[in-house]
């Protein structure tokens, strides 16, 4: 599932000034099969990296979202095949919601991002569309039990 923060003492709007991030747009599918990784780049997949590779970094006072998946380590180790597949399914829906939105992906780590927004709006906009579409997602059997 999608952690909304409700214990980020930070809060949602964070102002500063990004002066340099990353985006990865490469996997490595490595330790996936033949299937698991025509599935993990799907057409929905490649379309979000392309939108993804022409968003621009926010500047000036920013909007800063910080997501993670709660309960993600228990997951791991209880089916880590099937917690790939749904790291794969989280990360794509994130990436998409975060490029509708204008949002920036600053770092990730694990199954945590770190993303920035020019407007408050945007970022808000990203959350609740991310929020829907997890909720909605194929989740490989296991995961949710």
């Amino acid at each position: 599932s999608f952690d909304s923060g409700q214990d980020n003492k930070e809060g949602l709007r964070v102002g500063g000034r990004i002066d340099a991030g990353s985006l990865n747009t490469e996997s490595d599918c490595s330790d996936l099969s033949e299937d698991e990784e025509t599935l993990y780049r799907d057409d929905r997949t490649e379309r979000t990296m392309r939108t993804i590779k022409t968003l621009r970094v926010p500047e000036g006072e920013v909007t800063i979202i910080y997501t993670d998946v709660q309960g993600s380590t228990s997951l791991w180790e209880a089916d880590p095949l099937a917690m790939k597949k749904a790291t794969d399914i989280h990360d794509s829906i994130i990436r998409k919601c975060y490029a509708d939105h204008g949002g920036y992906e600053i770092t990730t780590e694990g199954d945590a991002f770190n993303l920035a927004f020019q407007h408050p709006a945007d970022a808000i906009g990203f959350a609740l569309r991310a929020q829907m579409d997890l909720y909605e997602a194929e989740w490989p059997e296991g995961i949710l039990n």
